[in-house]
């Protein structure tokens, strides 16, 4: 995948509505049943963005930042307004295999009930992450080397 390290222009992206998605395929056998296959294993994000650049100024940013990335070629950093925060708790640390030099990959977890999705931070911004328990923090990847990381 190719990443271009930019960021989305925050005054646009503050007015874009949407967020995660999965593609699950529903069938409907002839007795009624359904079967569900989950395509995804995680989530995707997809945002509408248009309506949030009205004045021309913005109009001309989102023009100009689609270009460069040439529609869906590239990806980027986006900041999602409603969830870009997070509270201690919700991040961790999980251990890779345990291969020696694997490190611990940073996630996010959103609990309900008993049931918990972990959501994988792979490029955290630089300078924004306090890791406690030691350990250097890559922000290029979001895998702590070293130490015991606990959030």
């Amino acid at each position: 995948m190719s990443f271009l390290d930019i960021r989305f222009p925050p005054k646009i992206s503050f007015g874009a509505t949407g967020g995660p998605a999965f593609r699950t395929d529903v069938v409907i056998t002839a007795s009624g049943y359904e079967s569900r296959n989950q395509n995804w294993s995680n989530a995707r994000l997809r945002y509408e963005v248009s309506h949030a650049a009205r004045r021309e100024v913005l109009w001309r940013q989102l023009v100009a930042f689609f270009l460069m990335v040439a529609g869906r070629a590239y990806s980027f950093r986006f900041k999602d307004w409603t969830d870009y925060i997070c509270e201690v708790g919700d991040g961790s640390f999980i251990a890779d295999s345990g291969s020696p030099g694997t490190g611990n990959q940073m996630v996010k977890a959103y609990t309900f009930g008993g049931n918990t999705y972990y959501r994988t931070i792979t490029k955290p911004v630089s300078g924004t992450v306090t890791v406690v328990g030691g350990g250097t923090l890559n922000y290029a990847t979001g895998i702590v080397e070293g130490g015991s990381p606990t959030s």
